[in-house]
């Protein structure tokens, strides 16, 4: 009777083990044969917007085994010879899909791949106005081969006057300079003078139009102002740190607009990058794994995805020692023109 119920517990056994090992080995079959997409990846490290972006795209990509990323490493974005050679070898290679960063990049890249007629798919973000940069047709059918996430600085539902004033009660005078090119926040620029006129606060607009006087511009006039602000997608911005460390030199109250110079600023109203991100691989993965065309997925409009950030550190040497955080944060809390600031105030 033992050696019956020994038998048939061992029959029992051998038929379990095959079952456990059909079902591991069919699991191990699919995993394999399911198919593996290269990613072209187009970034410039060196900007701070790309850095912090490519972070998590980068583990996003490495934890879905779906995936391989190559890198198109841009080392400047205005080295425009330099740029196109990046883009070049990057529609060259063998991947399926590109991604990149940022508005020279995805310019230079969606134009030449459209001039040259390779139209691998591509999704781009970290880009404001879209349209106007030529790279889509519409928000809703973007047309081509391109699509992406992008966001809209010009529209801004919170004036970063608004905050600046919010932060510093007792401004007198700012300084802003913006670059003069053909995408030129000059507008916008006009539009924070005339709100701050109304507060009684003075504005000196200083346009730049070559990047290598930048810093020699904004020194040769800074001392007359109490604060220094630069404004989102502007050229200017990847000198928001060295202005920032300008500012503390001279006992001024900077505000960065950029992540650029969120580091060095004692005030920012910045986006974050991992917004943008995230649904940025969302558009890989419907382009690879669903097979939807690029032309037909709807450029995404990336809204509360800023931070109003005071950096308690910086106050005493960007003369703001007796600025009323609770207050700031009460006032935002309670006063509707900044509801879509609520709940992001970064306190550090």
């Amino acid at each position: 009777m033992d050696n019956a119920v020994q038998r048939i517990g061992l029959i029992v056994g051998v038929v379990c083990c095959g079952l456990l090992i059909g079902l591991v080995g069919r699991h191990f079959l699919h995993f394999a044969s399911e198919p593996q997409y290269k990613i072209g990846f187009v970034y410039a490290p060196s900007r701070v917007f790309h850095a912090q972006a490519a972070h998590p795209i980068k583990e996003l990509i490495f934890h879905d085994k779906r995936f391989i990323l190559e890198e198109f490493v841009v080392a400047s974005t205005t080295d425009q010879m330099l740029l196109s050679s990046v883009c070049n070898k990057a529609l060259e290679s063998s991947v399926d899909l590109l991604m990149c960063i940022g508005h020279a990049s995805a310019q230079g890249l969606i134009n030449l791949s459209q001039k040259r007629g390779i139209l691998k798919p591509i999704v781009f973000l970290g880009v404001s106005d879209p349209i106007e940069l030529g790279i889509i047709d519409s928000v809703q059918r973007p047309g081509h081969n391109a699509t992406g996430i992008f966001d809209e600085a010009s529209q801004q539902m919170v004036n970063p006057a608004d905050l600046l004033c919010l932060a510093k009660p007792k401004v007198k005078k700012i300084l802003l300079p913006y670059a003069v090119n053909e995408r030129s926040n000059e507008p916008y620029a006009f539009n924070i003078k005339a709100l701050c006129r109304q507060r009684g606060v003075d504005v000196t607009l200083l346009p730049i139009d070559s990047v290598g006087d930048v810093m020699a511009k904004i020194s040769g006039v800074l001392q007359r102002h109490d604060v220094l602000m630069y404004l989102e997608a502007d050229s200017l911005a990847t000198y928001g740190p060295a202005m920032a460390k300008l500012a503390s030199q001279h006992g001024v109250t900077m505000f960065a607009s950029s992540p650029d110079g969120i580091f060095d600023s004692v005030l920012a109203y910045s986006i974050e990058p991992k917004h943008f991100a995230l649904a940025a691989v969302e558009l890989v993965k419907r382009i690879l794994i669903n097979k939807e065309e690029p032309a037909f997925i709807p450029a995404q409009l990336i809204g509360d995805c800023r931070d109003f950030i005071i950096n308690t550190k910086l106050c005493v040497e960007q003369d703001l020692k007796d600025i009323d955080i609770q207050k700031i944060i009460h006032t935002i809390n309670t006063d509707s023109k900044f509801e879509v600031v609520r709940g992001h105030v970064v306190v550090r």
